[in-house]
């Protein structure tokens, strides 16, 4: 269905730009107006991030890996800065690196995680070049092995692979072992890079028919100035806030934003957010929420609280709970199954991650996850909001953009109006119903097919 009004047109890009709006944050962006919310987003060193201040790194458990995940997931809960965050996600997918491979260096994990997310929209010649000598890089890559006399190509081939040129794009099996040799010497020692000068290869190397005593800088500068790289990228970031296979045309206009801005990428996500495709029938609902998404998204609509202060039991309880669902989802955030990235997508919706998702909203819904707590009542008491119709449009408006057919509405309010004998009667707002109707809506509006997409 094509996005006819202002508000849905808000709503989408709020989706898309982050992980989805509480109904207060959709009607204060609608009041702002499009052009203004883009522009927050575009420039989130202008908001004040309450994650910062709730969930700083300084906090990570690294005693206990298992809440780190957990650690991410609620920043991107609370966050104003959502596009900031949905783009580190995105980098954290892109240029990735896991858990299961850094072993006891657990913190330079999240410190690549606050590196991608302070570079997240600047250039990305510097993000890149960063990415190389991250310590969590080198160790996934194993580019603490690549010595003079014996490269390691692991990153040189992802750095054109999978990071720049995209697979099999200009560049030939020689490029990659002749870059490997700029990278010798880029190490990490205790989680912090170092450059040994006594293991680099300083003689003269021939990457991408230039020849000279290169070294990784001079590399990641060639890879990312190549032709490839602003196609590979437009699509890739296109594919990730858009919708799946653009066309060349689309993909080129966006690669020519890339060029000309010197690889700004605030200006490719302008170019992005405010090209005609991005609000066309084709882009509405058209991409499978990541679980992230799914699980961030929905604790943002409920507005739910946080209690950030559990002792330690009930934070390894609530952090089993979570990774537990992540896992059945698909999506252990820090840790990706490979150098791909996760292939997103249908992928995302197997019959395991499908009831993943359904039990998640289930418990979500339900407060049934230790020290996250959503105030229902209050939901509906702000907007003053009593009958079964009311509640209904409030939450499919909030959760479905209004996608549902009357058929689909007349379903889940004849949930609210069934009566515990079978019958049809009337609804009565009150602690119970809220408890067990209102709840209970939540969950059977998440579990709809349209809830699954963004």
């Amino acid at each position: 269905m094509p996005i006819t009004t202002e508000r849905g047109k808000i709503a989408h890009l709020l989706r898309r730009a982050g992980f989805g709006p509480s109904a207060a944050e959709l009607d204060a962006a609608v009041a702002r107006g499009r052009a203004a919310v883009l522009d927050e987003l575009l420039n989130p060193e202008r908001i004040v991030d309450p994650a910062e201040t709730l969930f700083p790194s300084s906090d990570v458990d690294y005693a206990r890996p298992q809440t780190i995940p957990i650690w991410w997931l609620f920043r991107m809960t609370a966050t104003q800065r959502p596009l900031q965050e949905k783009l580190t996600l995105f980098w954290h997918g892109h240029l990735t690196s896991a858990l299961s491979r850094v072993g006891q260096l657990r913190f330079t994990m999240v410190n690549q995680n606050e590196l991608y997310r302070q570079l997240a929209l600047g250039s990305f010649r510097e993000l890149m070049l960063a990415a190389a000598k991250d310590p969590a890089m080198i160790q996934w890559l194993d580019n603490n092995t690549n010595r003079k006399g014996k490269p390691n190509e692991n990153f040189a081939r992802e750095l054109f692979e999978l990071f720049t040129l995209g697979r099999d794009r200009g560049y030939t099996e020689e490029d990659i072992r002749e870059a490997a040799r700029a990278f010798t010497g880029w190490f990490q020692r205790d989680g912090v890079f170092v450059f040994n000068a006594g293991q680099h290869d300083n003689d003269r190397k021939t990457v991408f028919g230039k020849t000279g005593n290169w070294d990784g800088t001079h590399v990641v500068d060639m890879a990312v100035e190549h032709a490839s790289t602003g196609p590979y990228l437009a699509r890739t970031l296109w594919e990730f806030f858009v919708y799946r296979n653009p066309s060349d045309a689309v993909v080129n206009e966006i690669a020519a934003v890339y060029y000309q801005t010197g690889y700004d990428m605030r200006a490719v996500l302008r170019a992005i957010f405010t090209h005609p495709e991005f609000y066309a029938e084709r882009a509405y609902h058209a991409l499978v929420k990541s679980p992230a998404e799914i699980m961030a998204g929905l604790l943002r609509g409920l507005e739910a609280q946080i209690d950030n202060a559990l002792e330690p039991p009930q934070l390894v309880q609530r952090a089993n709970q979570i990774n537990g669902a992540m896992q059945g989802m698909g999506q252990v955030l820090f840790n990706p199954p490979d150098v791909n990235g996760w292939p997103g997508g249908e992928d995302w919706v197997s019959t395991t991650g499908l009831i993943t998702r359904y039990n998640f909203a289930a418990l979500a819904a339900r407060d049934g996850y230790t020290g996250i707590k959503t105030d229902v009542a209050g939901l509906l008491a702000r907007r003053n909001l009593t009958t079964a119709p009311e509640i209904v449009d409030y939450f499919t408006d909030l959760m479905l953009d209004g996608d549902l057919t009357p058929g689909q509405r007349q379903v889940l309010l004849d949930y609210l109006l069934k009566q515990d004998n079978g019958t049809r009667g009337t609804f009565t707002l009150n602690e119970a119903t809220i408890n067990k109707k209102v709840r209970g809506l939540v969950y059977l509006i998440a579990t709809m097919p349209q809830y699954q997409l963004a």
